[in-house]
Protein backbone atom coordinates (compact mmCIF):
# COMPACT_ATOMS: atom_id res chain seq x y z
CA UNK A 1 0.00 0.00 0.00
CA UNK A 2 1.45 3.61 -0.85
CA UNK A 3 0.76 6.58 1.50
CA UNK A 4 1.31 10.29 1.36
CA UNK A 5 4.32 10.71 3.17
CA UNK A 6 3.37 14.15 5.72
CA UNK A 7 5.93 16.71 6.52
CA UNK A 8 6.87 19.15 8.87
CA UNK A 9 4.10 21.51 7.66
CA UNK A 10 1.28 18.91 7.61
CA UNK A 11 0.61 19.88 11.29
CA UNK A 12 -0.76 22.75 9.46
CA UNK A 13 -4.03 22.41 7.94
CA UNK A 14 -5.82 24.88 5.30
CA UNK A 15 -8.53 26.72 6.33
CA UNK A 16 -10.29 29.21 4.11
CA UNK A 17 -6.91 30.68 2.07
CA UNK A 18 -4.59 30.42 5.69
CA UNK A 19 -3.35 27.62 7.74
CA UNK A 20 -3.63 26.90 10.99
CA UNK A 21 -2.56 24.27 13.82
CA UNK A 22 -4.06 20.65 13.35
CA UNK A 23 -7.36 21.02 14.79
CA UNK A 24 -7.16 17.58 17.27
CA UNK A 25 -6.69 19.42 20.07
CA UNK A 26 -4.05 18.61 23.18
CA UNK A 27 -5.41 15.28 23.89
CA UNK A 28 -7.68 13.01 21.77
CA UNK A 29 -9.08 9.66 22.41
CA UNK A 30 -8.72 6.52 20.06
CA UNK A 31 -11.67 4.24 19.75
CA UNK A 32 -11.28 1.12 20.97
CA UNK A 33 -13.59 -1.93 20.83
CA UNK A 34 -15.67 -2.12 23.14
CA UNK A 35 -14.01 -5.08 24.97
CA UNK A 36 -11.18 -2.98 26.18
CA UNK A 37 -11.98 -1.57 29.23
CA UNK A 38 -9.10 0.68 28.92
CA UNK A 39 -8.80 4.32 26.94
CA UNK A 40 -5.92 5.28 25.02
CA UNK A 41 -5.23 8.75 23.87
CA UNK A 42 -2.68 10.63 22.13
CA UNK A 43 -1.73 14.20 22.58
CA UNK A 44 0.64 16.84 21.75
CA UNK A 45 3.46 16.93 24.10
CA UNK A 46 3.88 20.81 23.55
CA UNK A 47 0.48 21.47 24.59
CA UNK A 48 -0.24 19.22 27.10
CA UNK A 49 -0.53 19.69 31.02
CA UNK A 50 -0.43 17.43 34.50
CA UNK A 51 -4.29 18.77 34.66
CA UNK A 52 -4.78 17.54 31.14
CA UNK A 53 -2.79 13.94 32.35
CA UNK A 54 -5.69 13.85 34.83
CA UNK A 55 -8.53 15.17 33.02
CA UNK A 56 -8.44 12.23 31.00
CA UNK A 57 -8.29 9.69 33.93
CA UNK A 58 -4.89 8.74 32.74
CA UNK A 59 -3.15 6.36 34.78
CA UNK A 60 0.01 6.06 32.46
CA UNK A 61 1.81 9.08 30.67
CA UNK A 62 4.12 7.56 27.59
CA UNK A 63 5.71 10.47 26.03
CA UNK A 64 8.13 9.60 22.94
CA UNK A 65 10.29 12.74 23.29
CA UNK A 66 11.64 14.70 25.97
CA UNK A 67 9.27 17.87 25.61
CA UNK A 68 6.71 15.45 26.79
CA UNK A 69 8.49 15.57 30.40
CA UNK A 70 7.24 18.68 31.30
CA UNK A 71 3.65 17.29 30.90
CA UNK A 72 4.57 14.32 33.67
CA UNK A 73 6.19 16.96 36.48
CA UNK A 74 3.16 16.39 39.21
CA UNK A 75 1.44 13.64 37.26
CA UNK A 76 0.58 10.94 40.06
CA UNK A 77 0.48 8.20 37.68
CA UNK A 78 3.30 6.19 35.35
CA UNK A 79 5.75 7.60 33.08
CA UNK A 80 6.77 5.20 30.73
CA UNK A 81 9.31 7.54 29.17
CA UNK A 82 10.16 5.57 25.53
CA UNK A 83 12.26 8.05 22.81
CA UNK A 84 12.17 7.99 19.37
CA UNK A 85 13.97 10.09 17.13
CA UNK A 86 11.58 12.75 15.41
CA UNK A 87 10.45 11.14 11.83
CA UNK A 88 12.39 7.69 12.96
CA UNK A 89 10.59 4.70 14.33
CA UNK A 90 11.93 1.92 16.82
CA UNK A 91 12.73 -1.46 15.48
CA UNK A 92 10.31 -3.44 14.90
CA UNK A 93 10.64 -5.73 17.57
CA UNK A 94 10.90 -3.02 19.58
CA UNK A 95 7.50 -1.09 18.99
CA UNK A 96 6.09 -4.96 19.16
CA UNK A 97 6.83 -5.04 22.76
CA UNK A 98 5.61 -1.44 23.59
CA UNK A 99 2.81 -1.92 21.91
CA UNK A 100 2.14 -4.98 23.44
CA UNK A 101 2.62 -3.56 26.73
CA UNK A 102 -0.01 -1.19 26.11
CA UNK A 103 -1.73 -3.23 24.83
CA UNK A 104 -1.82 -5.44 28.38
CA UNK A 105 -2.66 -1.91 30.21
CA UNK A 106 -5.95 -1.04 28.19
CA UNK A 107 -6.54 -4.71 28.18
CA UNK A 108 -6.36 -4.67 32.76
CA UNK A 109 -8.63 -1.48 32.90
CA UNK A 110 -6.20 1.63 32.80
CA UNK A 111 -5.86 4.76 30.70
CA UNK A 112 -3.17 5.59 28.55
CA UNK A 113 -1.74 8.94 26.58
CA UNK A 114 0.94 8.48 24.38
CA UNK A 115 2.80 11.77 23.29
CA UNK A 116 5.28 13.72 21.43
CA UNK A 117 6.06 17.44 20.12
CA UNK A 118 3.23 17.20 18.02
CA UNK A 119 0.98 14.44 18.44
CA UNK A 120 1.40 12.78 15.18
CA UNK A 121 4.13 10.83 13.75
CA UNK A 122 5.72 8.95 17.28
CA UNK A 123 2.24 8.82 18.88
CA UNK A 124 0.32 7.76 15.62
CA UNK A 125 2.97 5.28 14.88
CA UNK A 126 2.89 4.02 18.68
CA UNK A 127 -1.10 4.37 18.81
CA UNK A 128 -1.32 2.50 15.40
CA UNK A 129 0.75 -0.43 16.63
CA UNK A 130 -0.93 -0.46 19.96
CA UNK A 131 -4.59 -0.52 18.16
CA UNK A 132 -3.13 -3.72 15.96
CA UNK A 133 -2.35 -5.44 18.47
CA UNK A 134 -5.61 -5.32 20.10
CA UNK A 135 -7.26 -5.98 16.77
CA UNK A 136 -8.39 -8.83 15.17
CA UNK A 137 -7.80 -9.13 11.26
CA UNK A 138 -9.52 -6.04 10.17
CA UNK A 139 -9.19 -2.79 8.56
CA UNK A 140 -6.58 -1.73 11.75
CA UNK A 141 -4.06 -4.30 10.32
CA UNK A 142 -4.50 -4.40 6.95
CA UNK A 143 -4.01 -0.32 6.48
CA UNK A 144 -2.88 0.83 9.91
CA UNK A 145 -1.75 3.72 8.47
CA UNK A 146 -5.24 4.81 7.43
CA UNK A 147 -7.56 3.60 10.04
CA UNK A 148 -5.01 5.53 12.57
CA UNK A 149 -5.45 9.17 10.36
CA UNK A 150 -9.28 8.20 9.69
CA UNK A 151 -9.74 7.73 13.43
CA UNK A 152 -7.43 10.00 14.86
CA UNK A 153 -5.81 12.43 13.15
CA UNK A 154 -5.33 12.89 9.57
CA UNK A 155 -1.39 13.94 9.90
CA UNK A 156 -0.60 10.81 11.93
CA UNK A 157 2.10 8.88 10.99
CA UNK A 158 4.79 11.37 9.21
CA UNK A 159 7.53 9.34 7.66
CA UNK A 160 8.22 6.47 5.35
CA UNK A 161 10.16 4.73 7.77
CA UNK A 162 7.06 4.83 10.51
CA UNK A 163 4.93 3.64 7.79
CA UNK A 164 7.24 0.87 6.83
CA UNK A 165 7.19 -0.49 10.74
CA UNK A 166 4.02 -0.38 10.53
CA UNK A 167 3.01 -2.10 7.46
CA UNK A 168 5.85 -4.72 8.85
CA UNK A 169 4.25 -5.05 12.40
CA UNK A 170 0.96 -5.97 10.60
CA UNK A 171 3.07 -8.84 8.30
CA UNK A 172 4.11 -10.05 11.62
CA UNK A 173 1.17 -10.18 13.42
CA UNK A 174 -1.54 -11.70 10.69
CA UNK A 175 1.30 -14.62 10.39
CA UNK A 176 1.04 -15.00 14.07
CA UNK A 177 -2.67 -15.57 13.62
Amino acid sequence: MSHKRTSKHALLEPNAGRWQLCTHGTIKQVPLADDVPGRLYGAAGFKLRPMDLGAAGAHYYVPTDAIGDRAAVGFPGQTLAWRMRDYGCWSVPTLARRAHKLASLLLDGWNVVVACHGGHGRTGTLLAATVMVLSSMDATRTDPVTWIRDNYCACAVESDEQVEALEELARLLSECN
